[in-house]
């Protein structure tokens, strides 16, 4: 459930923000195999920002004989997504309906050179990694009845609108 009071929308603002700790580990962002490189880009994951949009999407990939589920990241310019730049982690996967269409900000790209000895450790066994919180589509009629979208921070729980 939401921590905040949701007896009725507001009129006034519909850009209220919403702050959570829901966050995702994009790991793989330095490799380029798995469809990480393109012809702009050798490691399309070099190109994640801190502030950056990114978009999670369940795929399957091939692997062996067979095929397994993934949550791929793409990187998001001017409301496209564009590059494969990683793919969260795979204790993500068992929830991956819950993450499949989300998007999320870049809050921390990880470096061999953190002062962390954490996330460097993190970065190195990822072979690149970064942390983006989830964000959420809010819509609703502004005072000329106009559709509004904002995006806000996610919730740690799920807020059930569908895409």
């Amino acid at each position: 459930m939401m921590n905040e009071s949701s007896s009725s929308p507001s009129s006034s603002s519909s850009s209220s923000s919403e702050y959570s700790e829901e966050i995702v580990h994009i790991v793989g962002t330095n490799r380029n195999e798995r469809g990480r490189s393109c012809e702009k880009h050798p490691i399309c994951g070099v190109v994640v920002e801190v502030g950056g949009l990114v978009r999670l999407r369940l795929v399957k990939l091939k692997r062996g004989d067979g095929r397994e589920p993934a949550i791929e990241v793409r990187w998001v310019i001017d409301g496209e997504d564009t590059c494969r730049v990683g793919f969260l982690q795979a204790h993500y996967i068992p929830y991956a309906e819950r993450y499949n269409g989300k998007l999320a900000k870049v809050m921390e790209v990880w470096s061999a050179s953190d002062d962390s000895t954490y996330k460097r450790r993190m970065y190195h066994h990822n072979c690149g990694c970064c942390i983006g919180r989830l964000l959420v589509v809010r819509k609703s009629d502004n005072e000329d009845g106009i559709m509004d979208t904002t995006l806000e921070e996610s919730g740690s729980s799920d807020s059930g609108e569908s895409e």
